[in-house]
């Protein structure tokens, strides 16, 4: 079977699973598998289908997940309504902690900026094909890195 065949058969399992794995931009990840998948010579018939599509997925949402975690927006504390004064310690400055987030190990980075997107552990887990423990461990270091209590 031809790669065309295979995504055009299993169309809309791709979009759910790339929805699952990023939920801002699952269209663009789905759209970005799908081109990775189509540039593929062909499929090997002796391995899982699913597997070799949902991998292409899953690779497609870390490329986007990488990416993000390169983009450093400046100043987000005013969007969320948040005063920066020095006599609030709770809060965070959010565009200065991505840019500190940038010095981690790549695994820590990715799942710290996955869960501040708004992603479960679980989720942050599956766009890095790592499991929900091992995205917590990763987590969790991060935050020691970065001075972060628990």
């Amino acid at each position: 079977m031809t790669p065309a065949t295979l995504i055009t058969a299993n169309i809309d399992k791709l979009r759910a699973y790339s929805r699952k794995l990023a939920k801002h931009n699952h269209e663009d990840v789905f759209q970005e598998a799908c081109v990775t998948l189509l540039s593929a010579k062909t499929y090997d018939p002796s391995k899982s289908v699913a597997s070799w599509l949902y991998l292409h997925v899953r690779s497609a949402a870390a490329r986007w997940l990488r990416q993000e975690s390169k983009l450093v927006p400046t100043g987000d504390a005013h969007l969320h309504g948040a005063a920066t004064e020095p006599d609030q310690p709770h809060v965070v400055d959010l565009a200065q902690l991505r840019e500190r987030a940038g010095g981690l190990p790549d695994r820590q980075r990715d799942v710290f900026l996955a869960v501040a997107n708004d992603n479960t552990l679980g989720e942050a887990g599956a766009a890095l094909g790592i499991s929900k423990q091992a995205a917590g461990v990763h987590m969790q270091r991060a935050r020691q890195a970065l001075g972060i209590a628990a």
